[in-house]
């Protein structure tokens, strides 16, 4: 249900740029692929600059605990990627498949 809200804002976005296309541009296909599970782990862990800026209060706010430490809150966000479902994927190829 978490990944519901990101892709229907992902297709509301894409839908609302198909009227800006000119009509004249010749069609093109817009070439994509869904990122698999361990590729989106390495994905969310590959921006050390972005980690490196946490606070121990933001570690501690997003754990829910005091103590908190960096290796446990990317053990989390490891365990919060997932695979995506069938349904997720073909709502969203639909919706492209949409755009001119």
């Amino acid at each position: 249900m978490k990944k519901l809200l990101p892709i229907l804002l992902t297709l509301a976005m894409l839908l609302c740029l198909a009227p800006c296309a000119e009509a004249e541009t010749p069609e093109l296909a817009i070439p994509f692929r869904f990122a698999s599970k361990a590729e989106g782990v390495e994905l969310l862990l590959a921006n050390k600059e972005y980690y490196a800026k946490f606070s121990p209060n933001k570690l501690d706010y997003i754990m829910q605990r005091t103590g908190a430490d960096m290796e446990e809150y990317l053990a989390l966000a490891k365990e919060q990627v997932l695979d995506w479902t069938d349904e997720e994927k073909d709502i969203i190829t639909r919706g492209i498949q949409r755009l001119p």
